[in-house]
């Protein structure tokens, strides 16, 4: 840790650090990517071939004919999980699952069976999901529709007229007595109510870090490429009560992000909105993104010994430590965000400087990252809760793009 070289702090005050590694980290971790998409791949072959029972199961079924329960559960949860883990990148290489699922749905849009899906609010109901699948379903539809990419259009559309139907029957014979309604948990109710907003396009944003050194969008970028992944962040981006990720982007410059993480539960950080400013370059995803943060209280404060006063970002991925870096064409920003997340925003920050982490589990490293988390705590409050709430209720707030989410946040937490 000692013996190796940083590269210097540009404000003078302290040593910069990120996730450490080495060229066998990044072999593993390569190796670990093969084995969770072989394993993917095999999961989606047996639910395929359980949704094809399923749907032969039922087909078979008369007009009186009910599914057991325990049956139908097991065959609602693979429902769930197939609408819950999509992304629109991934749309065709899996087409054959999602269809499957499609048309096992369309059979359950009955009278008899529409019970099985559940209801629309509840996060853990097959409902739920395929109501979620439906809304980057929509965007994509138009997107595919412009472009003239039939199958596309109509892959799309057959989700969201599936959900249409089942809605409408699950508000017609779903109906439970008020005893009956199970009570959901808080964090269900979080991402209920904060899971639809994980991302989404604005005309306009104030003053983004990268708008000035860049007033047009980059020629070379590949667009369609670039939409399909910012697509997925309606799904992918975590969003937790413990910490979640918001994703903003403008209209027309899909090279130009914002994004907001809340603190995670059990740090110094917890409850906080912190806003960071993203660049895609022109090669993006051939050559790492430019991040800068932006809750310093204009450069007053410094949050953590991986994110610095003036704005800079730490961590290996961005090349600005030594480590496991940017993989060309395969690493991405989601990698960065949830790195941002678990390695940066963390319940002690004062060991992720090199020269203090050794002094963990020591009376003195204990009391010294226990005052610096006392004096982040109280940044935190002031900085990125109180300063954002006084600046909402005056209508100042220089981050409007996320006001309706900053005010569910500061509501819920």
């Amino acid at each position: 840790m000692f013996g190796r070289k940083r590269k210097p702090d540009p404000t003078g005050t302290g040593t910069s650090t990120g996730y450490g590694g080495n060229n066998q980290d990044t072999s593993r971790l390569k190796s670990g990517r093969k084995r969770a998409a072989k394993a993917s791949v095999k999961e989606d072959k047996d639910n395929y071939k359980r949704l094809q029972d399923y749907l032969k199961q039922v087909g078979k079924f008369g007009d009186k004919d009910t599914i057991e329960c325990d049956e139908g559960k097991k065959m609602a949860k693979i429902l769930a999980d197939v609408f819950r883990n999509q992304v629109p990148s991934d749309w065709a290489e899996r087409s054959d699952l999602y269809n499957a699922a499609f048309n096992l749905t369309e059979e359950l849009c009955c009278e008899r069976f529409i019970k099985l899906l559940g209801d629309a609010e509840d996060a853990q109901s097959a409902l739920y999901w395929l109501n979620d699948f439906a809304g980057p379903s929509n965007a994509a539809a138009a997107a595919a529709a412009a472009a003239k990419e039939d199958d596309s259009v109509l892959f799309a559309t057959t989700v969201v007229a599936i959900r249409d139907v089942a809605l409408r029957l699950s508000k017609r014979y779903n109906k439970k007595p008020e005893e009956e309604m199970t009570m959901i948990s808080f964090s269900e109710r979080y991402q209920g109510e904060l899971g639809a907003m994980r991302f989404d396009t604005v005309d306009s944003m104030n003053n983004h870090h990268f708008l000035k050194n860049s007033p047009s969008a980059p020629t070379t970028i590949n667009t369609r490429k670039l939409f399909k992944e910012l697509a997925a962040y309606r799904n992918a981006l975590p969003v937790e009560y413990g910490s979640s990720c918001f994703c903003r982007v403008i209209n027309g410059r899909l090279d130009l992000l914002r994004v907001m993480i809340t603190g995670p539960d059990g740090s110094p950080y917890a409850n906080g909105c912190f806003m960071f400013d993203i660049s895609l370059p022109s090669d993006y995803p051939q050559t790492a993104p430019k991040v800068q943060f932006l809750t310093t209280d204009g450069g007053r404060i410094r949050f953590n010994p991986n994110l610095y006063n003036c704005g800079k970002v730490c961590l290996s991925l961005l090349g600005t430590w030594q480590g496991p870096g940017w993989i060309s064409g395969e690493s991405t920003l989601l990698q960065v965000l949830i790195s941002i997340q678990s390695l940066i925003l963390v319940p002690d920050p004062y060991f992720n400087e090199p020269g203090w982490e050794p002094s963990r589990g020591t009376p003195r490293g204990e009391a010294a990252s226990k005052n610096y988390n006392s004096n982040i705590r109280r940044h935190t409050v002031t900085e990125s809760i109180e300063r954002l709430l006084a600046n909402i209720l005056n209508k100042k707030n220089p981050y409007p793009e996320f006001e309706p989410l900053m005010i569910k946040q500061l509501r819920l937490s």
